[in-house]
């Protein structure tokens, strides 16, 4: 897995939450370290929920993959949306975050 570097990082809070469904449930406080020129993939970012868990998150380019560290290994994140009705909540799979706040452009 690749390492965020701590000098070129841009941190934001936000809201993450779990998607079942057409609903979004288990709305907590989470923070996100995005890195916008990572050497290898060009965006690479991390998100922190409030309960302590992470998600590392890299575009290769193709795909969207997430880190797993149950394998050790990156995985092709199968669907990347806009939650529908939600203006700026994306979705990465089952996992979304509230993009409003998020320097993107």
């Amino acid at each position: 897995m690749a390492n965020l570097r701590k000098s070129n990082l841009q941190n934001c809070q936000t809201t993450c939450y779990q998607r079942q469904g057409d609903k979004l449930l288990s709305p907590e406080n989470c923070t996100l370290s995005i890195e916008f020129d990572h050497l290898e993939n060009g965006l690479t970012w991390e998100i922190v929920t409030r309960s302590g868990q992470k998600y590392y998150y890299r575009n290769n380019g193709e795909d969207i993959e997430l880190w797993s560290h149950l394998m050790q290994q990156w995985f092709r994140v199968d669907q990347v949306d806009w939650f529908p009705g939600k203006e700026k909540v994306l979705c990465w799979d089952n996992f979304c975050a509230e993009w409003s706040e998020l320097p993107l452009d």
